[in-house]
């Protein structure tokens, strides 16, 4: 299941991204899909909050954009410090 190795992935930038900023709470994180990945958004979302669990990304909002661009992309995470 490759959505499941590619969205880990997502997760662990993620969760990168919240310790070098010393987040405390995470609100939304944003994502950009590019036109070349062949993943439904439905399907990242999922392995996203399964991912998530137990973790500070476990009650965030998850928005999925798509564009014309390429792979997956965090685009921004709105949190608290």
């Amino acid at each position: 299941m490759h959505e499941w190795k590619i969205t880990e992935s997502v997760v662990e930038e993620v969760l990168l991204q919240v310790k070098k900023n010393e987040l405390k709470k995470i609100e939304k994180v944003t994502l950009c899909i590019g036109e070349d990945v062949d993943l439904t958004p439905e399907a990242i979302e999922f392995c996203f909050k399964c991912l998530g669990k137990d973790t500070i990304l476990n009650d965030v909002h998850l928005e999925i954009n798509k564009n014309n661009g390429r792979g997956i992309t965090v685009e921004s995470i709105e949190g608290e410090r």
